[in-house]
């Protein structure tokens, strides 16, 4: 494969190129990732927003967040005020991130643990 290769001294991203080769994802939620990582830190993000960038619709759109969301690649949080829901907060990642934590690699020493007895309750005269 030839390629060509153009001078980036302006205008360009670097993004990591994992999620690239992830066979997990497809190239809808690829292609938009790379468009939100390009995107500024402080962006407001609003899906009617990238429906008017791409000529894909809503509902592939929301597909992809959806697919990015559950790969790790996108949080999305609500914004309240006074009780009621204002707004979305997108955070997207390069990396997959996830809370959980993978339960057979956690590295746990061996702690030898007993049932401790139970405190007897026949003797009363204790809780007087």
């Amino acid at each position: 494969m030839k390629r060509i290769r153009v001078v980036k001294d302006k205008n360009f991203t670097t993004i990591n190129n994992e999620f690239i080769f992830n066979k997990d994802m497809s190239l809808k939620a690829k292609g938009l990732l790379c468009h939100l990582l390009a995107l500024p830190n402080d962006w407001k993000l609003y899906v009617e927003e990238v429906e008017k960038w791409h000529k894909d619709g809503k509902k592939a759109i929301y597909s992809a967040f959806k697919e990015l969301t559950k790969l790790g690649y996108m949080e999305r949080s609500q914004v309240r005020e006074k009780g009621k829901i204002v707004s979305w907060e997108y955070t997207v990642f390069e990396k997959p991130h996830t809370q959980k934590v993978d339960v057979e690699k956690v590295d746990v020493a061996f702690v030898d643990v007993q049932n401790a007895p139970l405190l007897k309750t026949d003797n009363n005269k204790d809780l007087l």
